[in-house]
């Protein structure tokens, strides 16, 4: 169903390609920019863009490129963010079937967002993705991974439940799996797999000591004392894909 699958790590030298000054480089700022070069949208690509409300990155683009885009979450923009003229919005749960037809875009992207849908819901949002995919499309998603967590049961409530995180709706739920995303894509995973969570012979130790990797470190955020937070480093995962035509299938 999608071939060509791609999996890459937040980093310091694309936030340098990117042009990101040093206090830019932080994981949200390259997974905004990554989903649009991989997904290279033109002005004749229908976008959809998932739980990504009001990306300035997303809109700029909307703006200098003009591609016609639906941004599609539970809650509206700001009433200061003026969207470009050919963007709409349109409020939707994510956890439920996408509002569109098959075939309907021929770009879909999300920038850290479906870390906060439940596994289920998140899985059952990424097969959405695929279906609204025209054959030939693109998926461009990125997904925040915390680190260090080390499957605390305290951390892991707190993530999803804790007030600091639900008041400001960014609410995290664990397991965060790519190679059970890689699967409900109906993709076949790339030749970098194991450096990704839930395929055979994933470690966390050398992404916590990679110097090249991008991450929010909740030490440096007033996150409250609770089990391991403070310990927690929030890497993003870019998954990138196509989606299969008649010929490859």
């Amino acid at each position: 169903m999608m071939r060509d699958v791609v999996l890459a790590y937040s980093n310091l030298p694309d936030c340098r390609r990117y042009g990101l000054a040093p206090k830019s480089s932080n994981p949200w700022h390259w997974a905004s920019n990554w989903v649009l070069e991989m997904a290279k949208p033109t002005a004749a690509d229908r976008i959809l863009d998932l739980g990504c409300r009001d990306n300035p990155f997303v809109l700029a683009h909307g703006r200098t490129v003009g591609s016609p885009t639906v941004l599609l979450d539970l809650e509206p923009p700001p009433p200061s963010v003026e969207l470009p003229a050919n963007t709409t919005f349109q409020r939707h749960d994510l956890t439920k079937p996408l509002p569109f037809d098959d075939g309907t875009f021929d770009v879909v992207l999300s920038e850290s967002s479906l870390e906060h849908l439940p596994p289920a819901g998140r899985l059952a949002c990424f097969t959405e993705a695929v279906r609204v995919l025209r054959p030939g499309g693109r998926l461009a998603i990125s997904i925040g991974l915390p680190l260090n967590v080390l499957d605390d049961p305290e951390t892991v409530q707190a993530f999803e439940s804790h007030p600091f995180f639900a008041d400001r709706h960014c609410s995290l739920y664990f397991p965060v799996d790519i190679a059970a995303i890689v699967e409900a894509i109906g993709a076949r995973p790339p030749y970098n797999a194991s450096l990704f969570p839930g395929f055979s012979g994933f470690a966390e130790t050398p992404l916590l000591d990679d110097r090249q990797l991008v991450y929010d470190r909740f030490e440096d955020f007033p996150v409250p004392d609770v089990g391991r937070l403070r310990s927690v480093s929030i890497v993003e995962v870019g998954i990138f894909a196509l989606r299969a035509t008649a010929a490859d299938e």
